[in-house]
């Protein structure tokens, strides 16, 4: 898994490349063929690249395995980006050749738009976040080819469409054009697929961005302190905190963007793009999580774009001076991207640096106590588990969690408190109920264990283990037939479950159909030929049902499985004397 990321990743390093080296030779143009060509467009483009693949920001996003979808999108967006431009040289070109060349060239050009949007497509489905795509081709249009407003009346036509059939695209894919159409239903389910959450306003969730976009900006600049997990609080008011000084800071950077768009157009199209990457995770579409690393995959091309731009310019007057500048600073990146990665070895380092970064951080502490417990480290993982509660008493993952360490330790009724506890706060919590049904089942409390199996099945109608225990309790509580129909459901998930069986033939002989007790118990032992229980059990319901000589060979089966099985022995006696009195 981890080699795809980086397949992936190196990719988009390459289309990087190509974008940046197009983007400096029509921004900042050689007028000779000399070495300048390479000290302008080659050698720049290059280290922008470099700077996209090495950054230690990028870790998350290619060494965390689940955030391919945001590497995967960011190189078809690049992709998607490149083939737009290339396809915009061809038609530039076309202009000044003859017909049928002109014919073929135009044809060429299609074929990159067809690619683009292909790309545009293919980076949506990876992710969301290439909802902003057409905004970052308009900035490249606006930037690289035409700043008139006559050559973008005409463009319109054009754009327009392409725009709306990816728009259509879009709503399509989330499922806001299935069914019957209207544009209040269009309004409200566009709102709906507009928000990850609804505990956080737009309002609130923007203001917050404020200050975390301003915080992604210093991490790009200077990337120390890196966190798995921010649990970036959320702010309610402009004048909380220092929200107003972030807006003022964005302000300040996007009036810079618009102030060199004429001078300094490569500077402009960085700042600008690091906005539009930014643009779906960042601005009025609320995410449980405010701040993560890996959203500034994307965004990172910008700073790297202005610096590939910065090392051109410097390499004009200081070759060796700024070539030495660029490669320390490409080693200083490397370094910490590779000190980064040995954080994330394992869950127990990659957890234990965000908690010694973010020690306010419940959910990093909560997350260390289950990498602990993985590793048999009990002690520890329950301090942790205590801190996450201290942080917020109201953690349901971590009353559930403390409450098994609890339970595990034999502190039953302490447990029970806490599983108690993690099912109030979230009554959807399966896990909670589950546990708190075996608690109430070891304190024969049949009743309340049968009712919260229930409501753990209701939350997760796959739990396996809480209609095993489910059926248990019913069969405790005297109720066979529901309890055998909880076994049959549990079997058309998993026709393979033993224990499913096994309980299944003992309820079935108790209800009085042995014939259909002994087929669930030949089942079993189809799975586990050598379980001594079932074997024993088979062995029982035919000595019941006087079926004395196939009763002897179960027994005798397990004493071969078993040596020292007594009461195989015994009841191998007992068959053999059925079968001498022939009764």
């Amino acid at each position: 898994f981890h080699l795809v990321n980086l397949v992936v990743h190196i990719l988009s390093a390459f289309i990087v490349y190509f974008l940046a080296l197009i983007l400096f030779r029509r921004l900042a143009p050689s007028n000779d063929n000399s070495n300048s060509g390479w000290y302008r467009s080659v050698i720049p483009a290059a280290f922008a690249a470099l700077i996209f693949v090495l950054h230690p920001v990028q870790t998350q996003a290619v060494t965390y395995i689940v955030q391919r979808y945001t590497s995967m999108a960011g190189m078809f967006y690049l992709g998607a980006v490149l083939c737009y431009i290339l396809g915009r040289q061809v038609l530039e070109q076309a202009r000044t050749l003859h017909q049928t060349r002109n014919r073929q060239a135009w044809c060429k050009g299609l074929a990159w738009f067809g690619l683009c949007f292909l790309c545009g497509l293919a980076a949506f489905l990876s992710k969301q976040i290439a909802l902003s795509l057409p905004l970052a081709i308009l900035l490249v249009e606006y930037l690289l080819f035409d700043q008139t407003w006559a050559g973008w009346k005409k463009k319109l036509m054009y754009l327009a469409p392409a725009c709306a059939v990816f728009l259509l695209f879009v709503l399509y894919s989330a499922g806001a054009l299935q069914g019957e159409i209207s544009l209040g239903r269009l309004l409200e389910e566009t709102d709906q697929r507009t928000r990850e959450t609804l505990e956080i306003s737009r309002l609130q969730y923007l203001l917050t961005q404020f200050q975390v976009v301003s915080i992604y900006l210093g991490l790009l600049v200077w990337p120390k302190n890196l966190s798995l997990d921010y649990m970036y609080p959320f702010v309610h008011s402009l004048f909380q905190g220092w929200t107003i000084w972030g807006l003022l800071l964005l302000t300040a950077l996007a009036g810079t963007g618009i102030w060199l768009r004429k001078a300094l157009p490569a500077v402009s199209l960085g700042v600008f793009w690091f906005f539009i990457a930014l643009s779906v995770e960042s601005s009025l579409i609320p995410i449980s999580d405010a701040l993560f690393e890996h959203r500034l995959y994307l965004p990172l091309f910008g700073l790297a774009l202005i610096l590939g731009y910065a090392l051109g310019k410097a390499l004009q007057r200081w070759k060796r001076p700024a070539l030495a500048v660029a490669v320390l600073l490409l080693c200083v990146l490397a370094i910490g991207t590779f000190q980064r990665n040995q954080v994330w070895q394992d869950r127990v380092s990659i957890w234990a640096d965000t908690v010694e970064k973010r020690p306010e951080n419940p959910r990093a502490h909560n997350n260390l106590g289950q990498a602990l417990e993985d590793q048999e480290r009990i002690q520890e993982a329950a301090k942790h588990y205590q801190q996450a509660l201290e942080l917020r008493p109201g953690y349901a993952d971590a009353h559930l969690n403390l409450g098994l360490i609890l339970a595990k330790s034999g502190r039953i009724d302490q447990a029970g408190q806490h599983f108690v506890r993690a099912a109030n706060l979230r009554p959807g919590l399966a896990r909670a109920h589950y546990n708190l049904g075996l608690v109430r089942q070891s304190q024969n409390k049949h009743q309340e264990a049968i009712g919260h199996y229930q409501r753990a099945l209701e939350a997760d109608p796959k739990m396996l283990n809480a209609r095993l225990n489910l059926a248990g309790a019913l069969a405790q509580n005297g109720r066979y037939q529901e309890a055998i129909r909880q076994l049959d459901r549990l079997l058309e998930l998993d026709a393979d479950n033993f224990d499913a069986l096994m309980n299944k033939g003992s309820l079935l002989f108790m209800t009085g159909e042995s014939q259909k007790a002994l087929q669930a118990l030949d089942q079993a032992l189809e799975i586990d030929p050598e379980s001594v229980q079932a074997v024993m059990n088979k062995g029982i319901i035919l000595l019941r049902t006087n079926q004395a000589q196939e009763a002897m060979r179960s027994f005798g089966r397990a004493l071969e499985l078993d040596p020292g099985n007594e009461q195989a022995r015994q009841l191998l006696l007992q068959a053999m004397q059925q079968m001498g009195s022939g009764s």
